[in-house]
């Protein structure tokens, strides 16, 4: 549409009959885009409506500018009216308006000559400016065409040459002198709408300027443009500012302003831009599910169009049945078992390793059963998956509910990895969270190589997801809520925890490229200040609620994290490479301690654990936190207790020094077991507790048939005693446990015979039998009374070359 006073176009551009984009009723026939309501839906009768976020129907830019001129008209006179001191102009404004041609001077006083069609040019010339009164009157009576015409009309670019427009090297050039030829009316059509229209020229000799596209992300929509200073909004609307200021790339579907040979170059070079782009895109559907393509895939060049899930040929909601009761898996589970396995699970299991946020997960459970809307956030095999973890602390089979021959928890298990697979074809964050719950469930019923599979799985699918990518600007543009962000930012977390942790304790490599996360950790502070509240939960029965504590779920997460963080270096290097010297790996490794140290020193009051305050209240995941780092300190002192391993020339604390770190680490963790089984028993603990019991009690082990540690055997008699009585515990829940346990007793009988042997003509004693403590350890207590003679009789050798033990390979869980 040509603009008032210009000549009319002798082009016709032909309209585009239909749209990319079609509205809901019109998704399987055609749609011409009409606002309020397309032709077809207004013939039919029927509701035009668009899914959130589709509706991409363009309102010309030009509408906003002359609400906008309208409005300055107003204010310009209402200054005028009450003889208001306009504010000054900001430095950048000015430089910006110089260069493009402005009079700020005048435009600051009303852009007063407006009224009679001046140009720029002529204004600057004229010796007998007008007063700002007569420039703001004048001004007030202009229509915003006009206006906006003659703002136009003040910049003048060369066109022809090199050095006009956005040259090749993608700054933009613009000639200072001014054309004293005939005067130019440069008039745009500024309509984005895709992709190539065509620029209406409406004045003889046009020299036109080249324009920076705008994106998404810096376009203003015209609501927002009424709350902009004047300064903001030349800021907004000059394409030179908007250039230096930003580093997005042209979007090629903006038409050129430019003529001749150098918009062909500069629409080439954007084409360019965009194949040399470096981040990928994210893209967002209407139904919430996230799309990331990386930069070297191709589909990140356009906005690819919202799948339309013909190649997903089956779905939980109407094909989970019939998988289901192929497997003889199809059991209407009732709702308070259900319900109470999942408080089991959010009780003891979530809150060691957090990735499924309560609240949200039972309102999106709300929405997909009782309103039948498809969401995200909750699938059925995760509450198949939470179900399974939370029967491993229920006896094995339900007295009402059959499941024989399988156990409740592989009940649930089988079903939640049924219904996996199906997920699998169209994926969500809530198939990301089942994951990693249901890879603990099979690490603990000892299918080790299943169990770690899924967490690798959880991991690769949340970076498909996008999980790893801040979501703030999305929130702040309405497009997800901010609860929808704090659960894919849980998901990604707790993801990375689980992955991390099973590599460190199954001895698999671990590596994940942190260098691409951008999304934040969990929160620090808020939840300080208005905590949640844990409850020991055990029986559904009404009065047997237990201790009540406030919760630091979040503060939990975020410090497991900064643990995960410090030990990955040594993940990569000290355990998965064997060609780094050995004094760059100590360099690395104090390092780690450091941090580890600062780490413990640093915990919040709320998080610390005094060890010789045994009746004090502590959260059970605060214990398994302290136990986790325990757990580190071990791993990072380990390979340095052989004189083998030493640096050479001798650098460091020496192998003493690693062996006390690692006996007393292994003796804490004895401690608050034993903590742990005074406030909570050992009925109910997170299956990672299996592997750190079982890292203790191997150097607890070794400290009894040995002589050089500080503990003495009555102490390390009793701290053995209780990571025996933690992992038969255990072994009621996870299988793993009863394995762990017959480790430990192979264990003991091996080092038993490679110590003697390694001690040619030194009086010995022999070591107490495992199997006994095996025997003995649940009537043992943490103080007994009569076992001092029994530890007192326990002999030590003088000296034992650890070479063998630290070349063992059996330190597996």
């Amino acid at each position: 549409m040509p603009i008032t006073g210009a000549e009319p176009s002798t082009t016709n551009t032909k309209k585009r009959r239909h749209v990319t984009t079609a509205c809901v009723p019109c998704r399987e026939s055609k749609c011409d885009g009409v606002t309020p309501e397309c032709s077809h839906c207004k013939q039919k009768g029927k509701s035009c409506r668009y899914h959130f976020g589709d509706d991409k129907r363009r309102v010309s830019h030009r509408v906003a500018v002359d609400i906008l001129f309208e409005r300055i008209g107003q204010l310009q006179a209402f200054i005028a009216k009450h003889n208001l001191e306009p504010p000054e102009w900001n430095k950048e404004s000015e430089s910006v308006l110089s260069r493009l041609g402005f009079d700020h001077h005048l435009a600051n006083e009303g852009l007063s000559n407006f009224a009679n069609g001046q140009s720029h040019r002529e204004r600057t010339q004229s010796n007998s400016p007008a007063t700002p009164e007569d420039q703001l009157e004048q001004f007030a009576h202009i229509s915003p065409k006009d206006q906006c015409r003659s703002r136009l009309d003040g910049v003048s670019i060369h066109a022809s040459g090199p050095s006009s427009g956005i040259a090749v090297n993608g700054t933009p050039q613009f000639d200072e002198t001014l054309n004293t030829g005939t005067s130019t009316n440069a008039v745009t059509n500024l309509d984005t709408s895709p992709p190539a229209m065509a620029v209406e020229q409406t004045m003889g000799d046009l020299q036109s300027g080249d324009w920076c596209s705008i994106d998404a992300e810096t376009a203003i929509s015209a609501p927002d443009l009424f709350n902009l200073s004047p300064e903001a909004y030349l800021q907004c609307h000059n394409p030179l500012a908007l250039y230096e200021q930003s580093t997005f790339v042209p979007d090629v579907s903006c038409p050129s302003l430019s003529d001749g040979a150098s918009s062909e170059i500069d629409a080439m070079e954007a084409l360019v831009d965009q194949l040399s782009d470096r981040v990928g895109t994210l893209q967002i559907s209407p139904d919430g599910q996230t799309r990331f393509y990386g930069p070297t895939s191709n589909f990140n060049l356009v906005d690819m169009p919202a799948p339309d899930n013909l190649t997903v040929h089956r779905t939980v909601r109407y094909d989970g049945s019939d998988y289901l009761e192929r497997l003889g898996l199809e059991k209407e589970v009732p709702t308070e078992l259900e319900r109470h396995l999942s408080d089991l699970y959010f009780a003891w299991q979530d809150p060691s390793l957090h990735v499924v946020d309560q609240t949200m997960y039972a309102e999106a459970k709300r929405r997909w059963r009782e309103e039948e809307e498809e969401t995200p956030y909750y699938s059925e095999s995760l509450c198949n998956a939470i179900c399974a973890l939370g029967a491993a602390f229920e006896p094995r089979y339900h007295p009402s509910f059959v499941t024989f021959p399988r156990s409740l928890a592989d009940f649930f298990a089988d079903r939640a990895k049924t219904l996996i697979e199906i997920e699998l074809d169209c994926p969500s964050v809530a198939t990301v969270q089942a994951m990693v719950v249901i890879s603990g469930h099979d690490i603990g019923c000892k299918r080790d190589a299943r169990g770690w599979l899924y967490s690798g799985m959880a991991m690769r699918l949340a970076f498909h997801l996008a999980l790893h990518m801040d979501m703030t600007a999305y929130v702040e543009r309405g497009i997800l809520k901010p609860e929808e962000a704090e659960i894919r930012r849980t998901a990604f977390w707790g993801a990375y925890i689980a992955d991390h942790l099973w590599g460190l304790l199954l001895g698999r490599p671990f590596r994940t490229n942190m260098e691409d996360v951008t999304v934040d950790k969990p929160k620090e502070i808020a939840n300080m200040s208005s905590p949640q509240i844990w409850v020991q939960y055990c029986s559904a029965q009404p009065g047997n609620e237990g201790l009540s504590l406030a919760d630091y779920t979040e503060i939990i997460s975020r410090e497991r994290i900064s643990l995960c963080e410090i030990m990955a270096p040594l993940g990569y290097a000290l355990y998965g490479c064997r060609t780094i010297p050995p004094t760059v790996l100590q360099e690395m490794n104090m390092k780690a301690v450091n941090d580890l140290l600062n780490w413990k020193n640093n915990l919040p009051q709320e998080l610390q654990v005094d060890l010789e305050n045994v009746k004090r209240p502590y959260l059970p995941h605060v214990l398994f936190l302290h136990m986790q780092y325990y757990q580190n300190m071990i791993h990072a002192h380990r390979p340095w207790m052989s004189r083998l391993g030493q640096p050479t020339p001798p650098k460091g604390p020496g192998c003493e020094h690693a062996r006390m770190m690692c006996i007393e680490s292994a003796a804490t963790i004895g401690k608050l077991l034993y903590i742990y089984e005074l406030q909570y028993s050992f009925k109910r603990m997170n299956i990672h507790g299996v592997g750190i019991t079982c890292s203790a009690a191997s150097l607890l082990i070794f400290a009894s048939i040995s002589n050089n540690t500080t503990l003495s055997p009555h102490d390390t008699a009793c701290h053995l005693n209780a990571c025996l009585r933690a992992l038969d515990c255990f072994s009621s829940s996870w299988e793993t446990a009863k394995k762990a346990r017959d480790f430990l007793a192979m264990l003991q009988r091996k080092w038993g015979i490679q110590g003697r042997g390694g001690t040619v003509g030194k009086k010995r004693t022999r070591a107490p039998s495992l199997t006994r403590h095996l025997e003995r350890h649940q009537s043992l207590k943490m103080h007994p009374t009569g076992h001092k003679n029994t530890v007192s009789a326990m002999g030590h050798e003088a000296s034992i070359d650890l070479s063998w033990f630290l070349n063992d390979d059996s330190y597996i869980v």
